[in-house]
């Protein structure tokens, strides 16, 4: 029953609560139409009557065809409220014995149908306009404006009475029953999503109070957090003074330009620390006609580094000075002598091989030669003037005003190969142009391809500026590593020291 009732006014699903009270209403006037053509002719009424009513049922049920399966239910009601007012009700009013006829109960079921499919004022207009015309019908009866057909007989006026009155109270019953579905689903419903916001609202307490734990936790996290930040804060800016202090001392340690200038006057000095303090050193001084000049790159970087480097400079300072030791060989054999002991390096297994590499030379002003020993790093010389080089040096390449000294491969520390550093004495050439670095330059990535700079594109960048001055060079120096870097950080310190004789 229940499929086929769905299947006649549409389901709740697919169709509102209008819609389907529109389509009970159409199928339940054609049916009205139909019953009311049946009765009318036992009854023997009048024509009118009977075609009236059937014709009024097919319309009906065409007009629920197309608002039940063609979707046009607002054409659809328009059409038959319209029939409904000014056609089907004065024909029965006419044909059905007027006022004291059946047809008057279906202006209560008429109301009552225009009542639930139509909502506000249309409602009220459309319940006027029947009111109107059923009035309207009243007074022509009454003052025999219009001609009423009787019944024949009481028996057929009270059966036809009684069919009406049974029509109309199943019509409304009808609607009342799918109302008071609609409420009671609606009711169901409304219960449901109560008992469901009410866990909602249950959940959202619970949550409530866990978030309000977990604010406070977070918060208290959070004071701890500013707290840390703070005393972080404080222990980097204390980091940073003592670091601070410490690049002071270090500059202090540095042999002070003003020393190598009365003998050496054309040279430069590019230091660039990665950190605030280097791990790599210069050294400098004179002493017996001697100027000896060094180039270090103690393990590690920053603060690190920086103890080894005030090492070496304190080292390098006792040989030279108090021991009255100018060959660099020596002076590097005893420098890594000094180094093992003050780090206690015992050559155990897994211990640290704390030390420096570093090029060494000495610059004899009488006999202008110079004698260079080095442990790792060598040294370049470059003169585009000179027409011939010493048989020690390893020159650049075919046409090119330079040559290198290699050093030994053996650092300032404990190694598995401990031999004497080699000293190579040259003869020197006006013009000649000593460069002593480390590693940091050669090192630096960058470029488009995120590279090393490597050493011969260093070679190159020396040999394209030999004709400048020390100082231009030292800025061109600057300048191209600048850009080769770009936007890449500095990886090492960077030191490049150049003499010109």
């Amino acid at each position: 029953m229940k499929k086929l009732l769905n299947y006649i006014i549409g389901d709740a699903q697919h169709f509102t609560l209008r819609h389907r009270m529109a389509n009970t209403i159409l199928i339940i006037s054609a049916l009205f139409g139909l019953q009311a053509t049946i009765a009318n002719s036992i009854l023997g009424l009048p024509d009118i009557t009977i075609y009236g009513s059937f014709g009024y049922g097919i319309i009906l049920y065409i007009l629920y065809y197309f608002a039940r399966f063609k979707d046009k239910l607002e054409i659809s009601m328009l059409i038959a409220l319209f029939i409904l007012i000014f056609f089907y009700t004065p024909v029965m009013w006419i044909g059905n014995a007027g006022s004291v006829g059946g047809a008057v109960f279906y202006i209560f079921l008429y109301g009552a149908f225009i009542i639930s499919i139509l909502k506000g004022y249309k409602a009220w207009i459309y319940v006027v306009l029947l009111t109107a015309v059923s009035l309207t019908m009243l007074f022509l009866e009454y003052n025999h404006k219009i001609k009423i057909y009787p019944y024949a007989s009481d028996f057929d006026r009270i059966f036809d009475l009684a069919v009406s009155f049974i029509f109309v109270i199943f019509g409304i019953t009808i609607i009342i029953y799918i109302y008071t579905k609609q409420f009671y689903k609606t009711t169901n419903l409304l219960s449901e999503k109560n008992d469901e916001l009410e866990k909602t609202n249950k959940k959202i307490l619970i949550q409530k109070t866990e978030i309000e734990a977990q604010r406070d936790e977070i918060e208290t996290q959070r004071d701890s957090v500013i707290k840390q930040k703070e005393r972080v804060e404080e222990i980097h800016q204390a980091l940073s003074d003592s670091i601070d202090y410490a690049k002071r001392i270090q500059e202090s340690i540095l042999p002070q330009t003003s020393e190598i200038e009365e003998y050496v006057k054309d040279y430069f000095i590019y230091y660039k620390p990665r950190d605030i303090v280097s791990g790599d050193f210069y050294w400098f001084t004179h002493k017996d006609n001697h100027t000896i000049i060094a180039a270090a790159d103690c393990t590690g970087h920053g603060v690190p580094g920086a103890f080894m480097s005030v090492l070496g400079i304190s080292l390098l300072h006792d040989i030279v000075e108090k021991e009255n030791c100018i060959n660099p060989g020596k002076i590097l054999d005893r420098l890594r002598k000094e180094v093992i002991t003050a780090l206690n390096q015992k050559g155990k297994v897994g211990e640290q091989k704390d030390g420096m590499d570093i090029s060494l030379v000495c610059i004899n002003h009488e006999t202008n030669t110079i004698k260079f020993s080095g442990a790792n790093n060598p040294i370049y010389i470059i003169n585009p003037t000179r027409k011939a080089w010493p048989k020690e040096a390893i020159y650049f390449g075919e046409g090119l005003a330079g040559a290198e000294l290699k050093p030994n491969k053996m650092p300032i520390a404990i190694y598995n190969k401990m031999d004497n550093f080699d000293t190579q004495e040259i003869k020197v050439e006006k013009g000649d142009q000593v460069y002593l670095f480390t590693d940091g330059y050669v090192d630096q990535f960058g470029g488009e391809k995120g590279r090393k700079f490597m050493s011969k594109r260093f070679k190159q960048t020396l040999l394209k500026n030999a004709d400048k001055t020390m100082k231009d060079q030292k800025e061109n120096l600057n300048n191209v590593l600048k850009d080769w870097q770009a936007e890449k950080d500095q990886i090492d310190d960077i030191l490049v020291l150049g003499v010109k004789l």
